[in-house]
């Protein structure tokens, strides 16, 4: 019951509090007082109850120079509580200040091994401390232990989460601005090269050829530069959230790659869509992204056919992206989300590589999830959730 109600909070000082509460309870009446060393001085974190003189607390508001206070300093030293029926008012040099006490227990709180504090009990009437009461007080002590050690362990976690989120920020900032410096010499490389091929001798075809590679190399390094101010853009610049007509977004998306559906001779299918909350913008690039990956893989030897379709999951709509291409090995439905991994040589695949990442960030960055299943020669269906739109009053 006592680690339950002392349970893992993130502040030691509000899990101490809660500790003395709990001895106080089951003692007579007195305060608990929790001390640190800090430089050769005892020092009071945290206190509950009365000490009943205000000389006392004066001092202990000072710090108490530790080599005085024996009843601090010898459970610290010997990693041992010490108990005192009757209160030897000697024990701390404090005759003046102690004529209230009448029986004191000071027990040490170990965390990971070591010794991070003492906890003392100061008890207004004589007390005969019998072995039950010292087993509980020992008993709370290690259950705060415990709970200080989590505490610890959780405090750790939080800052080594605020460090990673930092360093992403800073790494998103970084993409953004070298993606964004790169592009005006590539366009001078651009310009120059067309302006080199038309000085060119047209007889030298290897001339041709190798200023040829130079217009692809630039034309594909601009794709890709964009491609990556995109990635960065989804976190950086934040989500502008308002209703999303689903069906209509997808018809226009529909519309914008008309030319690839005719090209592959494809149909792209879809009933009434729930309407859906998030950033417009972001959402009809992830479904131009889903879409135009699911157009490339086709199967040449049947009409490619791609199905959208959506349910209600809870607070959340559950979209399926399902085509008959030419589908994805399941040691490969990780590697497709990562950034610059691709399954298809550059001669056969015009794309980055970065599609697929952008279209989880995106995801992600609506609070949402998406996975992948699919069937090598049989298909794909790519899910995913998306914040459902609030009901209209």
């Amino acid at each position: 019951m006592l680690t339950r109600d002392i349970d893992f909070q993130s502040d030691p000082y509000a899990l101490t509090e809660r500790a003395q509460q709990v001895i106080l309870f089951l003692m007579p009446a007195g305060y608990a007082d929790y001390f640190e060393l800090e430089q050769g001085r005892w020092y009071s974190r945290i206190r509950t109850g009365d000490r009943r003189n205000p000389a006392l607390q004066a001092l202990v508001d000072q710090g108490l120079p530790y080599e005085q206070v024996g009843n601090l300093r010898r459970p610290y030293e010997s990693g041992e509580a010490f108990y005192q029926d009757s209160y030897d008012q000697h024990t701390d040099h404090l005759e003046e200040q102690v004529q209230q006490l009448a029986a004191t227990a000071t027990l040490p709180v170990m965390v990971g091994g070591q010794i991070q504090g003492v906890m003392a009990i100061g008890l207004f009437a004589p007390y005969r401390w019998p072995a039950t009461d010292r087993a509980v007080l020992e008993t709370v002590i290690r259950s705060l232990a415990l709970a200080l050690e989590g505490a610890k362990s959780v405090g750790a976690l939080r800052q080594r989460t605020l460090e990673i989120e930092r360093s992403n920020r800073e790494l998103e900032q970084f993409a953004y601005v070298a993606s964004h410096d790169l592009q005006e010499p590539l366009r001078t490389i651009t310009s120059f090269s067309q302006l080199l091929l038309r000085r060119l001798d047209t007889q030298d075809p290897k001339a041709i050829r190798y200023a040829q590679f130079i217009t692809d190399g630039t034309e594909r390094m601009g794709k890709l530069i964009q491609d990556l101010l995109m990635f960065s853009r989804i976190t950086t610049q934040g989500r502008q959230d308002s209703r999303i007509d689903m069906a209509g977004l997808l018809a226009e998306v529909v519309q914008d790659l008309h030319a690839s559906i005719e090209q592959r001779g494809a149909s792209v299918r879809f009933g009434p869509l729930p309407a859906v909350r998030g950033d417009p913008t972001q959402v009809r690039q992830f479904f131009q992204n889903l879409l135009g990956n699911a157009l490339k893989f086709t199967a040449p030897e049947r009409p490619a056919v791609v199905e959208v379709s959506a349910e209600h999951a809870g607070a959340q709509i559950k979209f399926t992206v399902r085509d008959n291409g030419i589908g994805i090995a399941q040691e490969h439905f990780e590697k497709i989300f990562t950034i610059f991994q691709r399954l298809h040589r550059r001669e056969t695949d015009e794309g980055t590589g970065i599609g697929l990442a952008i279209a989880r960030r995106i995801v992600e960055h609506h609070d949402g999830q998406i996975w992948v299943e699919s069937t090598p020669d049989v298909g794909t269906a790519f899910s995913f959730t998306l914040p459902a739109a609030r009901q209209k009053a």
